[in-house]
């Protein structure tokens, strides 16, 4: 519980700009594509499901994209009386694959895109890392291939 805490508050230091774009949960879900994904975060598709929003990740593995599952994610607004449904700023998905944990926070950055932090610690003594990027949102589907 302390480490999430401890990521969450390293994850809004990220991703803290002058003015946060609110947005709804219409404006995160889609298909997420990253066009530079350096060993990491591939793709992300995020719809409504269970009340809420719920993300699927896919990290770069060979010779297909691996597949994170399917998670619910927790909306956040810029105050406590905001709607997260119709103001969020940004969702975080937390990530259990058994040897590591990832939190992926995301943030809408304006147009077709969505920033995001990739927060990985692993069950073992293999040092946390934090990767840092953009998504893309594609149309339709994913345009024929895996990542």
């Amino acid at each position: 519980m302390r480490l999430t805490a401890l990521l969450a508050a390293a994850a809004a230091l990220y991703v803290a700009p002058a003015a946060a774009l609110a947005a709804g949960y219409d404006d995160f879900t889609g298909n997420w594509r990253n066009d530079s994904p350096d060993g990491g975060l591939t793709r992300v598709q995020i719809n409504m499901g269970g009340g809420g929003l719920r993300v699927r990740g896919f990290g770069q593995c060979s010779p297909t994209d691996c597949n994170w599952g399917q998670v619910n994610a927790v909306a956040y607004s810029d105050n406590v009386s905001s709607n997260p449904q119709s103001d969020a700023t940004e969702i975080v998905a937390t990530f259990n694959s058994g040897f590591s944990q990832t939190m992926l926070v995301l943030r809408r950055a304006g147009g077709d895109r969505l920033s995001f932090g990739m927060y990985t610690k692993f069950n073992d003594s293999r040092a946390p890392y934090v990767k840092h990027g953009m998504l893309r949102q594609m149309g339709g589907g994913w345009g024929g291939g895996p990542g």
